[in-house]
């Protein structure tokens, strides 16, 4: 009897993984089915409040698909669009570029993450026990370290802070300017920052007077795209952005504090507000896209919908009470067309 007990339970295993897998491939097909009629740049995430899920609509708002996910995301032809299903047990990835789709099984032991994020290691010669040095006075050292890529085996060089003065609790990369490497370093003392070079001077316009000095994403370097720029509020409340030669832009007129974090990386956009407000940055120009405003009260995130590296559209999820939608960087609102019975 616990021989079929056994068997019989091995059966019913196996068919409800079957229909698990026959569930994966209808709901990834039938989605295809809804997308296809549709240029990949007419087509936006909506979020739907009663099941607090997102999905697919047209730009007109028509409804294409059920809620599928309880994240937000981008539409991108270069990358797959994923769903979790029965409790993680199932991935299905669909290929937006050619409307393809996988589904995987997945066991305790897989990990949803982007492949390679490290994809370069340090030679094992650079990691070598340096001979014990005097500590710095002030100042920094540097030097040149490789890197070997682990697909490729290319190797490449990068410079890097060797040694720094225990006169400072941090210290940046480094940055080449004129001819020059400076670095960004806090004073143990004071607590405040400077931007100074390999001997512990301070760079002009950037010496010992900063409450908050933080370098801007280096993929956006300001519009003449040769400039680092960084973030500034200084000891009397004055706060904006300067570069190197002390130009400022936005001088006192942010709305809040700027911080940087992984969303730069993938958005060139910040969303600023203070307690009257709310406005949208454009990190690469360091101007308002969307200017400070009272229209809209709350905005979260960015989406955006990649055709081609030279074809993007950015968006902005605002938050409305217990809704969201999508505007674009006119404010013009995107929302699902109710339905009839609504």
């Amino acid at each position: 009897m616990k021989k079929v007990a056994l068997i019989i339970s091995l059966v019913i295993s196996l068919c409800a993984i079957s229909l698990q897998a026959q569930d994966c491939n209808d709901i990834a097909t039938s989605i295809i089915s809804k997308i296809k009629k549709y240029s990949t740049n007419n087509l936006l995430p909506y979020y739907d409040k009663v099941t607090k899920k997102w999905g697919f609509m047209s730009k007109e708002g028509e409804i294409l698909t059920q809620p599928l996910t309880y994240h937000c995301f981008n539409i991108n032809i270069n990358y797959t669009f994923d769903i979790y299903y029965y409790k993680e047990c199932y991935i299905i990835s669909i290929n937006l570029k050619d409307l393809s789709f996988t589904t995987k099984k997945l066991d305790k032991n897989d990990k949803i993450m982007e492949e390679d994020i490290t994809i370069s290691e340090r030679k094992r010669d650079d990691l070598l026990e340096c001979p014990t040095l005097p500590p710095l006075l002030k100042g920094f050292t540097i030097e040149k370290v490789e890197y070997v890529n682990k697909k490729t085996g290319e190797v490449s060089q990068k410079t890097e802070i060797s040694d720094f003065s225990r006169i400072y609790w941090s210290i940046c990369d480094p940055i080449m300017y004129n001819d020059k490497w400076y670095a960004l370093v806090t004073l143990k003392s004071s607590d405040k920052k400077a931007i100074i070079d390999q001997d512990g001077n301070p760079l002009q316009n950037f010496d010992f007077k900063y409450k908050s000095l933080e370098l801007l994403h280096r993929g956006y370097k300001g519009e003449d795209n040769n400039q680092y720029w960084f973030y500034f509020e200084d000891e009397i409340g004055n706060n904006g952005f300067i570069n190197l030669e002390g130009d400022t832009k936005l001088k006192n007129e942010l709305l809040s504090s700027y911080h940087s974090g992984s969303r730069e990386y993938n958005y060139p956009y910040y969303i600023q507000e203070n307690t009257e407000k709310l406005g949208v940055l454009d990190l690469r120009t360091l101007t308002w896209t969307i200017k400070p405003q009272t229209e809209f009260r709350s905005f979260n995130d960015f989406v955006k919908v990649v055709i081609s590296d030279d074809d993007i559209t950015h968006y902005v999820v605002v938050s409305d009470n217990d809704d969201k939608y999508l505007i674009d960087m006119n404010k013009k609102v995107y929302k699902p067309k109710k339905k009839e019975n609504e």
